[in-house]
């Protein structure tokens, strides 16, 4: 008949001699809301708990009652009645949830923190249990400021999820801070065995290798990892940088010179191309029978236009050198073109006629040459 207020009377009554009947309960609920009379319902709710004997029933109440002041509203009654709980079972792991969502909600972190732990020891359910593992560290990290507990807790999610992006993360800024380079290398190591990702499994291999040749002064270690890395990925430039760098500190100059030589490929513009034959010919200079090479170099340097005056001068004297004259006289002209001052290209057209003359045995070749260097002496008298 649209009376709402008198149906809940009825109700409130059936409750009271049937406080068991589920049904009588959730329409007493039901229309507590459409009434605004919870505390009425909080109020039997209360009485019948207090009057429980066996101490199984009256928790079941305690709960009852507490989530019910949580959800209208009264967190300082909730947790005062799931504390009741508690105290009949310590283990009523729907309790200790519920009054460790009321207890954040109040600002106590750190008996959230200790229900949290209390939780996380009950929990059978892995994903829960690292939720709740993630949940408690942040609380220690941003709300306790106890950032060793934080890490005691992230270190527990790494052992049950190595692999876990909060706690790696975690992890490492605090050992970072800390300059704990084998706590961090270990970490780095576990992820790279229980990633599947080859992209995240790359990230940590480069990490790892980073830290052995930056921090741990394990040259040999950082090599392995970044060689690891090149077999993956060939034209990875930050693992051939890291190759170059290690190769050349250790001298080992022919691994040294190869890694030099992919870089070429991978290499982003003809600038970084143009400085990396530079270094190439200087080493290969150094080496044994290595002139060829560096000339070589030196060459591909002047296609991409980058020769300067000292590139020329090492290229005549590795011509000299090799007794490729056909060369030496190309380097010649190049350097006859570039210089500016009559006695500096006199100086070369006379070396360039006598390469002619001795060792090309061009006498028509060389006649001409010395032609163009006594015009260029008259003209400068």
């Amino acid at each position: 008949v649209g009376d709402i207020a008198k149906a809940f009377h009825i109700l409130q009554t059936a409750f009271r001699e049937d406080n068991d009947n589920v049904e009588v309960r959730q329409d007493l609920e039901r229309l507590a809301a459409a009434t605004s009379n919870w505390n009425d319902v909080l109020q039997e709710y209360g009485n019948v708990a207090q009057r429980q004997r066996d101490p199984k029933i009256a928790c079941d109440w305690w709960v009852r009652l507490g989530k019910l002041y949580a959800k209208t509203g009264h967190d300082n009654h909730a947790s005062t009645a799931l504390s009741q709980a508690l105290a009949l079972d310590g283990n009523r792991i729907d309790a200790i949830s519920e009054l460790s969502d009321v207890v954040q909600r109040l600002g106590d972190y750190k008996e959230y923190a200790r229900l949290l732990t209390k939780h996380v020891d009950l929990e059978k359910n892995g994903a829960r249990k690292l939720e709740l593992l993630r949940e408690q560290a942040r609380v220690y990290r941003k709300e306790l400021d106890d950032e060793e507990k934080a890490t005691e807790l992230y270190r527990k999610v790494i052992a049950l999820d190595p692999a876990d992006e909060e706690a790696v993360a975690s992890l490492e800024k605090s050992y970072r801070a800390d300059s704990r380079w084998n706590d961090l290398a270990t970490l780095f190591d576990r992820c790279i065995s229980h990633t599947e990702l080859e992209e995240e499994k790359g990230r940590y291999r480069h990490a790892l290798a980073d830290l052995y040749a930056d921090e741990l002064d394990e040259p040999h270690r950082a090599i392995s990892q970044y060689e690891s890395l090149l077999k993956l990925n060939g034209d990875d430039m930050r693992a051939l940088k890291g190759l170059e760098r290690l190769y050349d500190a250790a001298g080992h100059h022919e691994d040294y010179l190869k890694v030099l030589d992919q870089r070429i490929s991978s290499a982003g513009s003809d600038q970084e191309k143009i400085a990396i034959y530079r270094r190439l010919a200087k080493e290969w200079e150094s080496q044994g029978g290595g002139l060829a090479k560096t000339a070589e170099y030196l060459e591909k340097i002047d296609e991409l236009g980058g020769a300067t005056d000292e590139t020329n001068k090492t290229l005549v004297r590795v011509y000299w050198e090799l007794h490729d004259f056909d060369k030496l006289v190309a380097a010649y002209q190049r350097q006859i073109e570039r210089a500016e001052r009559p006695q500096e290209k006199a100086g070369i057209l006379a070396a360039m006629g006598k390469v002619y003359e001795e060792h090309l045995k061009d006498t028509e070749k060389a006649s001409e040459i010395y032609a163009q260097l006594s015009d260029l002496e008259k003209d400068n008298i």
